[in-house]
């Protein structure tokens, strides 16, 4: 099921036009960049877009200027995957994906995260994740026991309206669409 299901929306995603994304781009980052402007973050994770997901230039700007420490996920070898930092000092590089990394030494555990902003390419109606199918947040997050709020953005077309979540996949605590907020 859940390969019948990326493969249906990586079909709808090719077919998006190029205005409705940038419009919703803009309205899902500032919409998000509100919701943050409430809490007391210190580190966050982000990431760089892939495919259709959405960009966060917007969320990066503003949380940069408050001085928060930012993030990207780098992935390694046995589908291992670390977080290390993300600033103007260090060179962002493809990796086998094509998905930018940063290419600093300087890695943070998820225990020491207060948010997480993950991509998806579905969320089903209790806030559950589906990636691209290699697991690698899904790995990564199982041991971690206080987990950090974690929050999805992407379009509303994404969101599925049955359950298809399975006691490994990530929950979000909420997913933020150019339509609404979606919480979990």
């Amino acid at each position: 099921m859940k390969n019948k299901l990326r493969k249906s929306y990586l079909s709808a995603s090719k077919k998006l036009k190029k205005n409705f994304i940038l419009d919703s781009s803009s309205l899902i980052q500032n919409t998000l960049t509100e919701e943050l402007s409430f809490l007391n973050l210190k580190n966050v994770l982000v990431y760089s877009p892939y495919k259709f997901e959405i960009n966060l230039d917007i969320v990066v700007k503003e949380l940069k200027k408050k001085s928060i420490d930012l993030y990207l996920p780098k992935i390694f070898p046995n589908k291992k995957m670390a977080f290390n930092d993300f600033n103007e000092k260090h060179n962002l590089l493809p990796n086998k994906y094509g998905i930018l990394e940063s290419d600093s030494n300087n890695y943070l555990h998820l225990d020491q995260f207060d948010l997480l902003i993950i991509p998806f390419l579905n969320v089903d109606k209790d806030g559950f994740r589906l990636g691209y199918g290699g697991g690698y947040f899904d790995r990564a997050l199982e041991k971690v026991f206080e987990k950090p709020i974690i929050i999805g953005i992407g379009y509303e077309y994404q969101i599925y309206t049955e359950s298809f979540g399975e006691p490994h996949d990530i929950k979000y605590d909420c997913v933020i669409t150019e339509e609404r907020i979606h919480r979990f």
